[in-house]
Order: structure tokens, then C-alpha cells, then sequence
């Protein structure tokens, strides 16, 4: 109480003119404990056995706006990953740091974000960031690499919602002498290139359909959410992905949630990759998540889940992954 009326006190004397400024400091410590093993067919190779604690995408941010008269509103939004496991020598490393203005006509942000094709996909995997995919945070299998990473020197508008329902987003990259790789597409993309997408929602139906150029990489997505019930699906179709691979693919995502008491709730997903016949996509095959995530209070979560990805090569190993999580917001 003593420090809400002394920054109301602050705000007041330095900015009489301006609305009370809304900044929330936020953050989640999100860990694992993994079981799990590796196996290869390959000449030579032996399968392997791993296991630890291990960090998915630990995170401490500060976001906040100031209105203005004129119904015009400033805002900013900066996250930083948190480390837990030893693996960087920075306690911080920077996830993403962006600004804008918003009003009856949108919102225009400039920065370092994550893309709409990437929130698209984020929004049907109930396994985000947690051990479920290949990296211990990110996508599940079935989601792209581009559903993971942050886009840098970004400029891009998001409409107000069209019918009360449709959302229109655009973003352009402006990256041309940028030669360091460091975006989301990968180190062989630098040159300037777009996000263009709309979303729909509305009556717990939701769906999106977004577009990158460049690598003229198309997503679709589609979920609905009815009380307890919940369900998502994930089309991609890639022409050419980072650094990794440049051949044509498809990735196929469906995932479900029900809520079986009011803190417990279970979850599954499939996921799919395909080289469109080129049979060289070291990715290509299909996996399998199940789950369950109880809140033991209300900014604390635990959960356990298993894993499991078949890969159509035998050069990439196939993986299986048991996970206990624990999530602390506050």
C-alpha cells in the first residue's frame, strides 16, 4: 500500500498531464526434471540416455503504457530469459524489447518481437515451453522452428478487430545488411521480408491464417475452446526453412485439452513433419505428447508429461522424454 501511494504521489507531481502510468513487473521460473533416451539405428552409433534439471525459457519482463489525451496510448513491453541451469554465463539473456502507439486506429510497434506466424502456432500447443520438444522450450513436434525465436528491427501494425471478430497484422523486417543470422528465419536469410496474416475470433472459435515471404512459408490455424473442452490444429507449408534444410515441407499439428477438476488438466497432441517427397528432411516423421498440468496455487503449477518422436531416417534418433514441471509466476 505504502508504495502505490508513493508512486501515485511520483506520478502525479511529474506528469500532471498524463494518465497514471500502467507498469507491471511479471516473471516465471519454469523448470523440468527429464528422463529420457535416444535411439539410432545407425552403423556404429549406440542409443544414450539423458537426464537433469533443465530450464524452459525462465523469464523476468516489465511492460506498461501511458495514456495521452487525444485517446492516443504509449506502451512498451521488455522480457529477458532467466537462467537456471548453467548453460550461459549470463544470469539474463535477451528474449525481446519492443514499443508502440495505439488507438482507435490499431497499434504500431517497433522492435524486437515475436512474429504473428509464430503467436499463431503458439496459441494451439498446450506443451509450450515446456521438455516436450526437441530443445526443452519452444514448439512441440508438428510446430515449425518458426514458431520459435524472435524477429529483429521490426516495424508492423495490428488492426483494431473488423466485425468485432477479424484482426489484419502486418510486419516488415527491415534486415538487409544484416549479417550476423540472428532472426527467426536463420542465418541464410538477410534481406528485408513480411508477415502478413489475419486472425478470427469469437464464441471460443479462433482462427488464423498467416504468410512470410522470403522463404514463402504459410500457416493455418484453428481452435476451439467450450468449457472444459479445448482442441487446436496447425498446417504449415514451408518452401524453404533456416539454415538447415532449404527443401520444401509440410508440418501437421492437432492438439486437445480437457479440464477434468478445476485445478487438473489433461492434454495430448500429434504432430507430423513431411519432406513433400524429397525424402532428405532429417525432421520428417511423426510424434506424440500426453500430459497433465495441476495448479497446486494460484501462480504455481507442477506437471508431468511423456514424449515420444519416430523419425522416418534412421540418421536422426529417435526420442523419448518423461518430464516433471514446475511453474512459479509471479
Amino acid at each position: 500500500m505504502k508504495k502505490m501511494i508513493i508512486a501515485a504521489a511520483v506520478a502525479s507531481i511529474l506528469a500532471p498531464a498524463t494518465v497514471l502510468a500502467d507498469t507491471t513487473l511479471y516473471g516465471a521460473l519454469r523448470m523440468s526434471a527429464v528422463s529420457g533416451d535416444t535411439q539410432t539405428s545407425v552403423a556404429g552409433s549406440t542409443a544414450s540416455d539423458f537426464a537433469g534439471v533443465v530450464n524452459n525459457a525462465s523469464r523476468l519482463g516489465v511492460k506498461g503504457s501511458y495514456g495521452e489525451e487525444g485517446g492516443l496510448t504509449g506502451f512498451f513491453h521488455i522480457q529477458a530469459e532467466v537462467t537456471t541451469d548453467g548453460q550461459s554465463t549470463a544470469a539474463f539473456d535477451s528474449r525481446f524489447a519492443f514499443a508502440g502507439v495505439k488507438g482507435g486506429f490499431g497499434k504500431v510497434v517497433m522492435g524486437r518481437l515475436s512474429s504473428p506466424y509464430k503467436m499463431a502456432g503458439l496459441k494451439v500447443d498446450p506443451f509450450y515451453d515446456t521438455s516436450a520438444g526437441p530443445t526443452n522450450s519452444g514448439s512441440n513436434f508438428g510446430l515449425s522452428s518458426l514458431t520459435n525465436g524472435f524477429l529483429n528491427n521490426v516495424v508492423g501494425y495490428i488492426s483494431p478487430k473488423l466485425g468485432g471478430s477479424v484482426t489484419l497484422n502486418a510486419v516488415a523486417v527491415l534486415d538487409k545488411d544484416d549479417a550476423t543470422g540472428t532472426n527467426q528465419l536463420g542465418s541464410d536469410v538477410a534481406s528485408n521480408f513480411y508477415n502478413v496474416g489475419a486472425t478470427y475470433s469469437q464464441n471460443g472459435l479462433s482462427a488464423s491464417v498467416q504468410y512470410i515471404t522470403e522463404i514463402e512459408a504459410t500457416r493455418i490455424t484453428a481452435g476451439y475452446k467450450t468449457g472444459a473442452f479445448g482442441v487446436g490444429f496447425s498446417y504449415e507449408d514451408v518452401s524453404g526453412a533456416n539454415t538447415a534444410a532449404t527443401d520444401d515441407h509440410t508440418q501437421t499439428y492437432l492438439s486437445g485439452t480437457y479440464k477434468v477438476a478445476p485445478k487438473t488438466t489433461l492434454a495430448a497432441s500429434y504432430g507430423t513433419v513431411s519432406d513433400n517427397g524429397s525424402g532428405v528432411r532429417n525432421s520428417a516423421g511423426d510424434g506424440y505428447t500426453l500430459g497433465v498440468f495441476h495448479k497446486v496455487a494460484p501462480k504455481t503449477t507442477v506437471s508431468a508429461l511423456y514424449s515420444n518422436v519416430d523419425y522416418d531416417l534412421t540418421t536422426n534418433a529417435d526420442r523419448n522424454v518423461f518430464a516433471i514441471g514446475l511453474v512459479q509466476k509471479f
